[in-house]
């Protein structure tokens, strides 16, 4: 088996490169593949209408009721833990809310 020079005395093995060649064309050509099906099944599956401006109210009230149950669900965890960086981000955001750089009173 010849064993080829590379850059300072690095050895590399003709079987692995050929190896890895094989290797990249074969992923290579899968993800060559499947890149238009993916973008195919996008365009298929976009939206077909605009919603209104109220359905994007209703939805984004929606969302803001679930992001905040989400908020009081994981503010306890994050105080709670060992490494005491929920603290750190209660402080955080206390001292940003005491000089006025969010938007609600909340202490988190």
């Amino acid at each position: 088996m010849r064993v080829t020079e590379f850059a300072e005395g690095a050895q590399l093995n003709p079987v692995s490169v050929c190896a890895g060649w094989l290797l990249f064309m074969v992923f290579a050509g899968v993800g060559f593949v499947a890149l238009p099906l993916d973008l195919i099944r996008d365009f298929i599956g976009r939206p077909k209408a605009t919603i209104t401006h109220s359905e994007y109210i209703k939805r984004a009230k929606a969302l803001g009721v679930r992001a905040k149950a989400v908020k009081v669900d994981t503010v306890p965890s994050l105080l709670a833990d060992e490494a005491g960086i929920g603290m750190l981000l209660l402080i955080s955001c206390w001292v940003h809310n005491e000089f006025g750089l969010l938007a609600t009173n909340e202490p988190w």
